[in-house]
């Protein structure tokens, strides 16, 4: 049921260069198709081709613009007004709404901004997904899911009025838990949310008067952790992917009027395990994200981090699906209309669930952050122990170093007094030498010297004989 597809050299580097991507969906006009490249901040719009032929559909993608602009911030969720006009759920930032520039041959545009819907409440900020209808002349309703504050907005935008805003309300809150994608049937009479903490969708009438409060007629349960979903053209089939599992769900309802309790009517498995396992790097990653349906070719497309682009014959899934409609649960309540009470009891099983689950998570971050206080503390203490050794190491060494300049200074002392005693020394030497030369003058000045002068010539003159034997004698 997978489809290859074809493409120029450019588009294929593209393909495996957007990175992770969160959401896709075709134009209006359906010859091209946006996917949102959310940690590049990137929309790429492709150009595709769906050629019927004897041996079954052939896709090529003949081109691809890469779009940027500084209101993209973390783009997670697309919509179209028109073909022209561009609506963009930012998880970084705001709801924001982008004139497409007209393809000139370049492989890069820059998107014009046209109003940015943003949210005063803190917690309305982050859209997840957004979906766009038009409501009457000129009017287009958008409603985003706001995944951290657990609720659904509705904008009105006046095309014709330079897309101002006209209306703003919260339009759901009851038993949504992280919402993340959100879809309306052609007909407008259902609103799908896919409900990521309690791994279900639920589908709400859009024909009864809305308000906050407003409970689900639908609950379409068996997967992990939905994310993206899209309604047929004719309101019948419903299909949910999983973030957390390998496939997408369809759902079916005959008479497409949504109402009780639902299981898959058939799983289609999108990735092989290989491709899936790439992307499952927590429970909530590795399956599909985003997906859109052109009913009118027969053609499924899905997207997500490991798999930027697959394709599907949309025909030959639904001509397998099973078509079984919603579950037969007994109820015993007769005031309630039907289906209504089997909804509610899987609400509330799903929210007791959900509850357990979080309370589960809890406790268990509370048993992480005890045990990373515990490992604190038992660092704090060897910290203060090597501390404690480091100071008394320091206090010994400052100890042997006092004693060594003790040491010093006694030594220093002891050279003094060496070097007193050698001055000394040195002084009465000196004094002694001056006597000397005092005595020897006195002599050599004396008359005595004088008189026996001739004496010491006669005696130097005097030379010693040596004789044969070795013996000396004086010679006179």
């Amino acid at each position: 049921m997978q489809l290859g597809f074809t493409a120029e050299q450019e588009v294929l580097g593209v393909i495996g260069a957007m990175g992770p991507t969160e959401d896709i969906r075709f134009f209006p006009d359906r010859r091209r198709f946006a996917v949102a490249a959310s940690d590049r901040d990137l929309i790429y719009v492709f150009d595709i081709e769906i050629r019927m032929t004897p041996a079954g559909k052939q896709i090529h993608l003949s081109a691809v613009v890469e779009l940027s602009s500084s209101q993209l911030k973390y783009p997670h969720g697309l919509d179209f007004i028109d073909n022209e006009t561009l609506v963009v759920a930012n998880r970084g930032g705001d709801l924001a709404l982008f004139r497409i520039p007209p393809g000139n041959g370049s492989t890069k545009g820059e998107l014009i901004l046209l109003q940015t819907i943003a949210s005063n409440d803190m917690k309305l900020s982050s859209p997840g997904s957004v979906v766009v209808s038009q409501i009457g002349p000129g009017h287009h309703e958008v409603l985003a899911s706001r995944t951290f504050a657990h609720q659904v907005s509705r904008d009105v935008v006046a095309t014709s009025a330079d897309y101002a805003v006209t209306e703003r309300q919260v339009l759901l809150a009851k038993w949504l838990e992280t919402p993340d994608g959100i879809s309306i049937d052609p007909r407008q009479r259902w609103l799908a949310v896919s409900n990521h903490n309690t791994h279900s969708v639920l589908i709400y009438s859009k024909v009864r008067e809305q308000h906050v409060e407003i409970d689900p007629v639908a609950v379409l349960r068996g997967s992990d952790y939905p994310h993206g979903l899209r309604f047929s053209d004719d309101g019948r089939y419903i299909l949910v992917t999983d973030a957390g599992a390998p496939y997408v769900y369809i759902y079916f309802q005959d008479d497409g009027h949504w109402q009780g309790v639902y299981d898959p009517s058939l799983s289609l498995r999108v990735m092989n395990d290989p491709v899936f396992q790439s992307g499952n790097t927590n429970p909530e990653e590795g399956g599909p994200k985003g997906l859109d349906l052109d009913c009118t070719t027969g053609l499924l497309v899905t997207t997500c981090p490991n798999q930027p682009l697959a394709f599907f014959d949309l025909n030959r899934i639904l001509a397998n699906v099973y078509r079984s409609g919603p579950l037969d649960v007994l109820d015993g309540t007769a005031s309630v209309s039907e289906g209504a009470g089997d909804v509610r009891h899987e609400l509330e099983k799903q929210q007791r669930h959900a509850q357990a689950v979080t309370s589960a998570r809890q406790a268990a971050h509370a048993e992480q952050r005890a045990t990373l206080a515990e490992q604190r503390a038992n660092h704090a203490e060897q910290y203060a122990a090597q501390t404690e050794q480091r100071a008394t190491h320091a206090e010994r060494y400052a100890v042997q170093t006092e004693q060594r300049a003790t040491h010093a200074e006694r030594y220093a002392a002891q050279t003094e007094q060496r070097a007193t005693h050698a001055e000394q020394y040195a002084a009465e030497t000196e004094q002694r030498a001056a006597g000397a030369e005092s005595r020897v003058q006195a002599i050599l000045c004396s008359n005595s010297w004088r008189v026996t002068a001739p004496l010491r010539w006669a005696f130097a003159a005097r030379k010693p004989r040596v004789r044969k034997n070795g013996r000396s004698h004086t010679q006179s």
